[in-house]
């Protein structure tokens, strides 16, 4: 799938309806007006469809209520629905999540129940994107060091023993004199996938302590978005210890990225543990798309004609 930017339709107003237009499954029932069509193609993603619609004019404040989104398969004239929603995004617009199989073709209906008081300029903006995207790779060390990087390691490396998560691979720090080691990976974020300002990054990982846990402190992750114009923007946060040893901790952040897409994630985990050991697996990085399309940008193409069609 290519994840497209956010599309965007101005004077909404003029789009029509056609008796060929589906009812939809979601309230308030009855006809479908105004509609706008988009299609893509699914890559067994979770995928996120949620829509915006603005009327007579209104800032964000005045957002359309039943803005609704509807996701079906087939061709026009015989549409089978996905799901539709009318009321879980911005301003109880249209916002669902569905999983897109591969290959299959979506269509994507934006429509509206009532057009009565929609006046120039009334805009929908629809928003298509993975809700979540695994950027890690082996994160859980099946293969070894595959995609990884390590540096300065002293006694640091693979385990597979009853001292760490779910007694399988893992990743061990152990801790020693003048202790600096890490354990690096650099994800590259595939072209074809757009996120817009304001998503979000989410970490989380099993770890374990099999001896002693490591001072306090003493180990850190960190993430290097880096961007396509050079910025740089970094994430750190603090390991937190379990709270004994040998008890499998799990531990899960979620970190909010204002720009829009970066281009790469440099990721390093960085100990300078004197003592104690601490074994890490299941390492997984996502990024997620906003909760609804408030924050997407605007300004963006419009959305595509109509299958089969120019959009109506």
């Amino acid at each position: 799938m290519v994840f497209n930017k956010s599309s965007r339709v101005v004077n909404w107003e003029y789009a029509t309806d056609d008796p060929d237009d589906p009812e939809t499954s979601c309230a308030p029932l009855g006809p479908s007006l105004a509609t706008l069509w988009y299609t893509f193609t699914g890559t067994g993603d979770l995928t996120l469809v949620t829509v915006e619609g603005s009327v007579l004019g209104l800032g964000p404040s005045g957002y359309a209520m039943n803005a609704g989104v509807a996701v079906f398969t087939g061709s026009p004239g015989s549409l089978s629905e996905v799901d539709c929603d009318t009321v879980s995004g911005f301003q109880q617009a249209g916002r669902t999540t569905i999983m897109a199989q591969v290959g299959v073709n979506y269509t994507v209906m934006v429509y509206h129940k009532s057009v009565s008081f929609m006046t120039s300029p009334s805009v929908a903006k629809l928003l298509v994107v993975p809700a979540s995207i695994d950027l890690a790779k082996n994160g859980n060390f099946d293969t070894g060091l595959t995609d990884w990087i390590v540096s300065n390691a002293t006694g640091d490396g693979i385990v597979n023993d009853a001292g760490t998560p779910g007694n399988n691979n893992a990743f061990r720090f152990t801790g020693g004199a003048g202790e600096n080691s890490q354990l690096k990976q650099t994800i590259i974020i595939p072209a074809h996938i757009y996120l817009p300002a304001n998503s979000y990054l989410r970490f989380f990982y099993l770890s374990e302590s099999q001896t002693a846990l490591p001072p306090v402190n003493s180990i850190k992750f960190e993430f290097k978005l880096i961007y396509a114009d050079g910025a740089v923007v970094k994430i750190r946060k603090t390991y937190t210890n379990p709270a004994t040893i040998g008890l499998t901790s799990l531990d899960d952040y979620t970190f909010l990225i204002a720009r829009k897409t970066p281009v790469k994630i440099k990721f390093a985990i960085k100990s300078k543990a004197a003592s104690g050991d601490v074994a890490f697996d299941t390492l997984k990085i996502r990024l997620s798309a906003p909760d609804v399309s408030r924050n997407a940008p605007r300004g963006l193409l419009p959305l595509p004609a109509a299958p089969g069609g120019a959009m109506r």
